[in-house]
């Protein structure tokens, strides 16, 4: 099996398969948002009110569907450094300033593989004369919604005797990180402090640390993924997709765009309800300050808990809507993600 770029439409491995092979992609997997834990939610959200819907999702055991799945890479899809997109290289352009500053060396770039448009994410790999770092440096477009979340990061590892690996990388911490990694995360740090960090980590002489030949480099990725797939599966983070989820996110991917904005109705209609929900909890809030005015003995200890309960169920019905029909910010464009 040779690696080599690519760039060919006919050998992309975004495309639809064709009609006969869709067996051969069973092993394709998503993220099954209900085994999500409250603190992975926490992690994972924007801002509080975001989480709040998450985590509303996980009490309904709503599963969130999303624009992107996993499927099982025999090989990298190599691409030539010099064609990727203008805006790849100008985001990652500080990462390989510091990979250069601290002695390592470009040796090859290559495109995630996924099914359906949620995701587009190429990768730089860069690493050391000796073999003892190899860092990766990755450009994620993530489609949310209407909206978009782009994000640069660098992560870097060292193998080590008996399958483990030693990685330090700037992202948050999400998910729980498989046992045959050891991983030190430093959230909003610079590329040069996440090199320099991992280069003190490789300082104990009793580190059984096994260098990566230049040649080994393509395979690297593979054998990461794998590690990461089983950890994940077993876990139940990662489920297979079936047939109809697959079907539906290849007609996404055939498309080549983002999943369409919420009909105007839609919008109209869950405006109408906001205004008249929250009206009401209004309604329900002014006279439990009027009704001591006009009684004092009266205590509307059963009224206040009513209008709590119902303004709490506005907030949360109106969030939730929001949410599923994309109705919420359009989330900035970043370069660096800083946490």
């Amino acid at each position: 099996m040779t690696d080599r770029p690519t760039d060919a439409e006919a050998d992309n491995p975004y495309a639809a398969p064709e009609s006969g092979r869709r067996g051969r992609v069973t092993d394709v997997l998503q993220f099954d948002s209900r085994r999500m834990s409250f603190g992975e939610y926490w992690r994972s959200s924007q801002n509080a009110i975001n989480f709040l819907v998450l985590a509303a999702c996980k009490l309904l055991r709503i599963r969130l569907r999303y624009p992107f799945a996993l499927p099982r890479v025999e090989r990298l899809d190599l691409r030539d450094r010099g064609r990727l997109p203008a805006e790849v290289l100008d985001a990652l352009r500080p990462h390989e300033e510091a990979c250069e500053a601290s002695g390592l060396r470009f040796v090859l770039a290559y495109r995630t593989q996924v099914v359906g448009p949620g995701l587009d994410q190429y990768v730089l790999t860069w690493r050391s004369d000796d073999g003892r770092m190899v860092a990766f440096l990755s450009h994620s477009r993530y489609r949310v919604g209407d909206g978009e979340q782009v994000s640069a990061q660098i992560s870097v590892y060292t193998r080590l005797d008996g399958g483990r690996w030693l990685s330090t990388n700037d992202q948050d911490v999400r998910h729980a990180t498989p046992p045959e990694i050891d991983l030190a995360h430093l959230p909003g740090r610079p590329p040069l402090d996440v090199l320099a960090e991992h280069g003190r980590r490789l300082e104990s002489p009793t580190l059984p640390i096994v260098p990566i030949a230049a040649e080994e480099l393509p395979g690297i990725p593979l054998d990461l993924d794998r590690i990461s797939r089983s950890w994940y599966r077993s876990t139940g983070l990662l489920v297979p997709m079936t047939e109809a989820e697959l079907a539906r996110l290849l007609r996404m991917a055939e498309a080549a765009t983002a999943p369409r904005p919420p009909h105007p109705w839609a919008v109209a209609l869950v405006r109408v309800y906001a205004a008249v929900m929250i009206g009401g909890w209004l309604l329900g809030f002014v006279g439990l300050v009027i009704a001591p005015l006009v009684d004092r003995d009266a205590v509307p200890v059963e009224g206040v808990r009513t209008v709590l309960g119902f303004g709490l169920f506005t907030l949360l019905t109106i969030i939730l809507f929001r949410h599923l029909l994309g109705m919420r910010p359009r989330p900035r464009a970043r370069g660096q993600r800083r946490g």
